[in-house]
């Protein structure tokens, strides 16, 4: 069989770094890209740029991945950092648009690999949609999304786990862009995790009908189902985890909103990617631009936003 673009041995000649990057066949055959420096791991799927782990060096890994998850082409992937984008949620008009957009249900393409320097090593993704009736891509989302577009995510790995998403308006018309990077974090109990640095800020309460409350001077803890949306949130925020005996902050750029999730019990029972049980082991905190922060692109114009992950021991 003639091998493809995807195909690990194919993508190993040319863009394998040794002691630093390599591909392989993961979960469900899929491919994926094993990132390796000096002070952690991370493994990155070609299936929707996929980053599904982050493990510093005598650290637990960063992030959650259910081992309920499908591994299949067309399906998310529940768990690591799902690009959810163009739209976010289940907030397209269409009832049958796939939710969070289609760019975390396609394959992207390896585009380049490198190592900044002793430290790092660097992996860019890129997906292209074309926004033409001739095209696949069209044929299957075109009703929910005519605008050409391009992606391109940048992943490096050093001591901290930095993930950039770039997306550039290839049309003719501006479009509005919802975008988030969803991020799965793993905790050792979610109940007694906390998120520090989004205190006094305004959030959509999306737990019942939709309200607009206000955090006030406390943390965030957990007492039950959580799905906020924070507004105008400052680039650092950070995640506390007294069970795993650690810290993960997290830094922000190109990002107005903050999403933080939890379905607690009632709800994961209902997720069939996702054990029952598996909710107290998970929290989702969202690099975002959804709601009221959504991008507006013009033509040729390329919006840039990232994270980067920092886990510090206690």
């Amino acid at each position: 069989m003639p091998h493809t673009p995807h195909d690990p041995a194919s993508l190993r000649r040319r863009f394998a770094l040794p002691n630093a990057l390599d591909f392989d066949a993961g979960q469900g055959g899929l491919t994926r890209a094993l990132l390796t420096s000096p002070h952690a791991t991370a493994e990155v799927y070609l299936h929707g740029a996929h980053v599904t782990q982050f493990q510093p060096s005598g650290q637990a890994p960063v992030m959650f991945l259910s081992r309920q998850s499908r591994f299949e082409p067309g399906k998310p992937i529940r768990g690591g950092v799902p690009i959810c984008m163009p739209w976010f949620s289940d907030t397209h008009p269409q009832k049958a648009a796939p939710k969070h957009g289609f760019v975390r249900i396609e394959p992207w393409s390896v585009a380049s690999s490198r190592q900044p320097d002793a430290d790092s090593v660097e992996l860019v993704l890129t997906f292209h949609y074309p926004g033409a009736p001739a095209s696949g891509l069209e044929t299957k989302y075109g009703p929910f999304w005519p605008h050409a577009l391009d992606a391109r995510l940048t992943v490096t790995l050093a001591a901290d786990l930095n993930i950039r998403l770039e997306v550039t308006n290839k049309g003719k018309q501006p479009f509005e862009l919802a975008e988030a990077l969803h991020t799965y974090f793993a905790v050792g109990d979610v109940r007694q995790a906390s998120v520090l640095g989004l205190e006094n800020l305004s959030y959509e309460d999306h737990v019942g009908p939709m309200t607009i409350r206000q955090q006030g001077t406390a943390p965030i803890h957990f007492r039950g189902e959580t799905d906020r949306i924070y507004l105008r949130t400052p680039s650092v925020c950070t995640l506390e985890d007294p069970v795993l005996k650690r810290r993960v902050i997290i830094r922000n750029t190109g990002s107005d909103a903050t999403v933080v999730w939890n379905p607690w019990s009632d709800r994961a029972k209902a997720l069939p990617d996702l054990a029952d049980d598996e909710w107290t082991q998970m929290l989702c905190v969202e690099t975002a631009n959804v709601a009221g922060h959504k991008v507006r692109l013009a033509p040729g114009a390329t919006h840039a936003m990232s994270v980067e992950l920092e886990v510090v021991p206690h």
